[in-house]
């Protein structure tokens, strides 16, 4: 059975595929001069990483604060 620390941090692990795919599609259009949307992948991408920091941050807040420890978490 999985905490709440333990499913921000697979949320946080999950979301690294679509960091990824975003910012290599930005590359790709920037690199074939097919500028659409290129400003809302850089966002889109900017987006999903803080999102990461900030669950970073709270799953451990949120681990600290109610004495969890798990194997996964350490």
């Amino acid at each position: 059975m999985l905490n709440w620390p333990n499913r921000i941090t697979l949320f946080r692990i999950f979301s690294i595929p679509l960091f990824v795919f975003l910012l290599l599609e930005h590359k790709e259009r920037y690199n074939s001069q097919n500028y659409a949307n290129l400003i809302e992948l850089r966002w889109s991408a900017f987006a999903v990483f803080v999102l990461a920091v900030i669950s970073d941050g709270l799953d451990g807040m949120i681990a600290r604060l109610k004495q969890q420890k798990t194997l996964l978490g350490t």
